[in-house]
C-alpha cells in the first residue's frame, strides 16, 4: 500500500506513519483510499470549550509539522478532521481515530480520550514544510494500559525555569502522560512563593557563598537557584491541564 501511494505521490507529498510511540493498542491498515491533508482541509469539532481547545492545538500541531495552516470550525464538513465523543468507546481516555477518503474521524470516550487520539495523529504526521500529506487509510483503536502515567521532576535541587517546564510537560503530552509528579521543595531550596512568608523564597531558593545553604550538587560559589511565582505556578497549572495532565506537587 505505501509503495504504490509513493509511486503516485508527487515531489511535494509526504506520507503519514503510524508506527508510534507509545503503539496504540491496535492499528489497521483498511487499504482503502487515503486522506490527502491539504491547505483547504478544516478541522471540526463538537461544539464545546474543551473539545474546541482540542481543536485549535491540533491546528498548531498541524501548522508545526506540516506548515499548513487549518481553519477550526464547529459546523459539520466533509472531507475533514472531525473531533467529537462517542458511548461506544469503551474505555476511559480511550479512542478510536479512522482515516479514509472523507477524512479523518477521532472519537474520544471523554475529551482526554480525544486528546490521546488528537496526540496519536500529531505524530504520524510527518516533519515536512509544504505540500500535500498523505494519511494511508487506516483504523485504530486505542486506549492506555494504566490510569496513572507519570513523570517526576526535581527542580528543588536543580531549579528549572518555566520555559523548561513547558517544554518538560510537552514531551509528556506527546506519549500520553498525564501525572507530573513536581518536587518544590526539599533541604536544597524552597520553589514556591508564599506571600505571606516571603523569606521562604528571600534565603529558602538560593544557595552559594555567603547563603543560608551553602553550595552543593556541584552549585559553585555564584547565587544559584530560583523560584516560581503564583502567577508562574498558575500558568503552569493551567498549561497542564490543557494538557490532560495532573500536578502532583510535592
Amino acid at each position: 500500500l505505501l509503495g504504490g501511494l509513493l509511486l503516485s505521490c508527487t515531489n511535494k507529498s509526504v506520507i503519514a506513519d503510524y508506527q508510534i510511540i507509545p503503539l496504540p493498542q491496535e492499528v489497521v491498515a483498511t487499504g482503502g483510499e487515503a486522506f490527502v491533508l491539504t491547505a483547504h482541509t478544516l478541522i471540526v469539532y463538537e461544539s464545546d470549550e474543551t473539545m474546541q481547545r482540542n481543536a485549535h492545538l491540533l491546528a498548531e500541531y498541524i501548522a508545526e509539522k506540516t506548515g499548513l495552516i487549518l481553519s477550526v470550525t464547529d459546523v459539520p464538513t466533509p472531507n475533514s478532521i472531525t473531533l467529537s465523543l462517542g458511548t461506544d468507546v469503551g474505555h476511559a481516555e480511550g479512542y478510536n481515530l479512522v482515516v479514509d477518503a472523507n477524512g479523518v474521524n477521532i472519537v474520544g470516550a471523554d475529551v482526554a480520550g480525544v486528546f490521546y487520539g488528537v496526540q496519536t495523529l500529531r505524530e504520524a504526521l510527518p516533519m515536512a514544510r509544504g505540500g500535500e500529506v498523505i494519511l494511508p487509510a487506516v483504523r485504530v483503536a486505542d486506549y492506555p494500559r494504566f490510569g496513572y502515567r507519570g513523570m517526576m521532576i526535581d527542580v528543588s535541587r536543580h531549579f528549572f525555569d518555566v520555559d523548561m517546564v513547558k517544554r518538560y510537560l510537552d514531551i509528556m503530552e506527546v506519549h500520553k502522560l498525564n501525572k507530573f509528579h513536581w518536587h518544590l521543595t526539599d533541604d536544597q531550596g524552597w520553589r514556591i512563593e508564599i506571600k505571606k512568608y516571603p523569606e521562604l523564597t528571600n534565603k529558602g531558593a538560593w544557595r552559594g557563598k555567603d547563603e543560608l545553604i551553602p553550595p552543593t550538587y556541584l552549585s559553585g560559589n555564584e547565587r544559584y537557584g530560583g523560584y516560581y511565582t503564583q502567577k508562574e505556578m498558575k500558568d503552569l497549572i493551567n498549561y497542564a491541564q490543557q494538557r490532560n495532565i495532573m500536578i502532583i506537587p510535592e
